[in-house]
């Protein structure tokens, strides 16, 4: 148990590493929300019941099996010849019950990932979803994403059924012929019925333990699918790296900011040129304002900047030195991003503005805030800095 949990905590670590130093563009296309959180909750779960109690107790049936095995055959070693020569049979069917419920295992957690999506949105987006009426459409959509999940369970649970079954059935079916031949060994007084007796007893309570053991595999394979998945994103590279010890820091800069011959298209609709041979300055220690339509590109041009993603073709230079180049930690620092739609956290106000600078002194805080025209009606509020933010993390 206790190391099951400890790996369990050290994959949750991990994998929540992975999934912070992905690109913007991961997320664009790979990654669904849902999908990520419902790994950290769930599947690794999963994974620490395959790899706690479950291995100890399928190690200890089949030990028994084995020491079952070997005292037969010490006492009787025809009676255990004959026990051993259904155990393929036995092992077959296993095997073959454990390969179907592993994949049904992994389509059904990808069917949850979906239906957990489209609930996640109608939450995230519930005023929309009232204004427009759209309750009902909502739960349609959710009652059909999980009609297919009740459907690939169905399948689970047939497969278990038929499964267990078949490995039980042909358990008591070497039973009742082990019994019937030890039998005519008794008959014929080629060994006396004590002997036959602890023989058999070996054996029924070595197969037992098989087919105790086999109750395991279910865990096993469930197991195995959730820990591919958290596998495949821990070692999932991103293509803009992060690592502090890539890229380089200016010591000196002025802040000039140049793109060069800058095409780019996102990476969810790489079909679609956003921006196509663009080149523009933005001199040092000015303002200077991009305008433009919705969807012209202002803020592609943006993101570009903080290396959100990198352009298909061109440069963009920060005092004539390609970003690329910089160590993106250092370079994201020396840039402060206002979105449209800010977001906080789950935490006090005095936290989320210390967010960018932990380090920051309570004067450059307040300093922040009054920036902000926000002050004021913090220092109003029960517990001012204090205070605990709205729990949809939005302003």
């Amino acid at each position: 148990m206790y190391t099951g949990e400890r790996q369990v905590g050290t994959w949750r670590k991990k994998y929540l590493e992975a999934v912070l130093k992905q690109d913007v563009g991961f997320f664009d296309t790979d990654a669904r929300t849902g999908d990520i959180v419902l790994s950290v909750a769930t599947d690794t779960v999963l994974v620490q019941d395959a790899i706690s109690e479950k291995v100890g107790n399928f190690i200890h049936h089949i030990s028994t099996f084995v020491a079952g095995l070997v005292v037969g055959f010490v006492l009787a070693w025809r009676l255990a010849l004959l026990s051993v020569a259904v155990i393929p049979g036995i092992a077959l069917a296993g095997g073959l019950y454990a390969c179907i419920l592993t994949s049904l295992t992994s389509k059904s957690r990808e069917s949850y990932a979906n239906a957990s999506i489209i609930a996640e949105q109608a939450i995230a987006q519930i005023r929309t979803v009232y204004s427009y009426v759209g309750e009902s459409k909502a739960l349609n959509s959710y009652s059909e994403a999980i009609q297919h999940t009740l459907r690939l369970g169905y399948k689970a649970g047939m497969a278990k059924g038929l499964g267990l079954g078949c490995t039980h059935g042909m358990i008591f079916i070497s039973w009742a012929l082990v019994f019937w031949y030890a039998s005519l060994f008794i008959r014929e007084g080629l060994t006396d019925g004590g002997k036959a007796f602890t023989a058999i007893l070996s054996a029924v309570i070595g197969g037992m333990s098989l087919a105790q053991s086999l109750s395991n595999l279910g865990a096993f394979s469930k197991g195995k699918a959730a820990g591919y998945k958290l596998m495949k994103m821990i070692k999932q590279r991103p293509t803009i790296i992060q690592d502090p010890s890539n890229g380089k820091c200016l010591a000196e800069f002025s802040g000039k900011i140049e793109f060069k011959d800058v095409t780019f298209s996102y990476p969810s609709r790489p079909d679609v040129i956003v921006l196509r041979d663009f080149s523009i300055s933005f001199p040092a220690g000015k303002t200077t304002a991009v305008v433009g339509g919705s969807g012209s590109g202002k803020s592609t041009i943006v993101s570009l900047i903080e290396r959100f993603y990198d352009p298909n073709q061109g440069q963009i230079l920060l005092d004539n030195v390609d970003i690329k180049t910089l160590q993106l930690r250092w370079l994201r620092d020396q840039i402060g991003l206002v979105n449209q739609e800010p977001a906080l956290f789950a935490t006090t106000i005095i936290e989320n503005i210390l967010y960018a600078n932990p380090d920051a002194a309570t004067i450059e805080v307040e300093a922040a805030a009054s920036a902000a025209n926000a002050h004021n009606f913090i220092t109003l509020l029960p517990n001012g800095y204090n205070t605990q933010v709205c729990l949809n993390f939005h302003v």
